[in-house]
């Protein structure tokens, strides 16, 4: 699991918008195993998952834009 831009054999299987106000999130795998804080910043940001395969994923991608694209 980390933070960063989509590898393009990845696939989307989550992509949303939220505001945050303290700039800190934390992410987990379904299963809450694996923990990763990330501090992103205050403000409007997109949020995409990715992963390389469907099902059970070896690999998860947290991909994060600032700003509200809608």
């Amino acid at each position: 699991m980390w933070v960063g831009h989509q590898p393009d054999e990845m696939v989307c299987v989550y992509d949303d918008e939220f505001v945050t106000t303290s700039g800190a999130v934390i992410l987990s795998d379904a299963g809450y195993d694996e923990e990763l804080p990330a501090e992103i910043g205050e403000g409007a940001h997109r949020l995409r998952v990715l992963v390389d395969e469907l099902g059970v994923p070896k690999r998860v991608v947290y991909e994060f834009t600032d700003g509200a694209t809608h």
